[in-house]
């Protein structure tokens, strides 16, 4: 996946949930990096993405209209089955 693969899936994350990731660009990088470091389809790490927005968002921890930042260590943590 390319960096503009992952920042259309940030941007869908962005309407779903109508918030603000501060670190877009970062984070797509991020997402590139590690689909090409590990080899793991780059839906996986958008999905993992995405249950950590739900999670946070059904916990009331994120809401409507908020500016949240990804942490870059949450994409780099995550674990690939080999």
């Amino acid at each position: 996946m390319s960096k503009s693969e992952a920042l259309a899936h940030l941007t869908v994350m962005e309407r779903t949930y109508n918030i603000k990731i501060k670190n877009k660009e970062e984070v797509a990088e991020a997402i590139a990096e590690k689909a090409l470091e590990t080899g793991v389809e780059p839906i996986h790490i958008c999905t993992a993405i995405n249950t950590w927005l739900a999670q946070r968002i059904s916990q009331g921890e994120v809401e409507e209209n908020e500016e949240i930042e990804i942490p870059r260590e949450m994409i780099e943590n995550i674990r690939v089955k080999e």
